[in-house]
Formats: structure tokens, C-alpha cells, sequence
């Protein structure tokens, strides 16, 4: 069998060690503690984002429904946070940072200058 490295022999480790076909003595990385780490760097991600964006008045109507949008999908992601529900956090956190985004590239929100 070749040897696995990287994100593979993670994947490999955890199918292996959940369907029991080697034993247990595979380690299985602190894949909760990663999750925490990346759903908490997404929030502050996205709340930096969110107070770092400015409607365009181009189309101030969609500039404001695309940040609706975020700030709602930020909220959700807190309510997950606090529910003990990283997974579904972090996807929200994502979400709403893909909404800034689109917002962004179509020209109805623009990036404020950070200092």
C-alpha cells in the first residue's frame, strides 16, 4: 500500500479507525479543536467585512439586501455558535462572507480603506 500524506492519510486515519478494519492504533487528529479554530477565525472574518463595506448608490437597494443577507447569515452562525453547533456556524460564516463577495464583485458594495 502506498504511503499517505497530508489532508489524505487524515481522511484515510478517520475511515479506517471508524469502520474498525485496522484497530484503533491509527491516531485520528483533534479534528473538533480545528473546527473551533477555523469557526472562530470566520467570524472575526466576517464581522471585519461586514464593518469594512460601503453601498454603492448605484444600486443602494441591492447593496443594502446584499448586506441584509450577511449580517443575517453572521447572526445564524452566532445562534449555531452558542448551541454548540461549530459545523453548521461555520457555514454561515461562510455564506455570509460569500454574499460580501458577490456584493463586491457586483459593484454594488465597495471595500472602505483600512488603515
Amino acid at each position: 500500500m502506498a504511503e499517505c500524506i497530508g489532508p489524505a492519510a487524515n481522511y484515510f486515519a478517520l475511515t479506517v479507525a471508524s469502520k474498525g478494519s485496522l484497530g484503533s492504533a491509527l491516531p485520528v487528529p483533534p479534528m473538533e479543536s480545528r473546527l473551533r479554530e477555523k469557526t472562530e477565525q470566520y467570524e472575526d472574518m466576517l464581522a471585519a467585512a461586514l464593518a469594512n463595506v460601503r453601498c454603492d448608490e448605484t444600486d443602494r437597494q441591492a447593496a443594502e439586501e446584499v448586506l441584509e443577507m450577511a449580517q443575517a447569515y453572521l447572526a445564524d452562525g452566532r445562534y449555531f455558535w452558542q448551541h454548540d453547533d461549530p459545523v453548521n456556524a461555520l457555514a454561515a460564516y461562510s455564506y455570509g462572507h460569500g454574499w460580501i463577495d458577490a456584493g463586491i464583485r457586483c459593484g454594488v458594495l465597495s471595500v472602505n480603506r483600512v488603515q
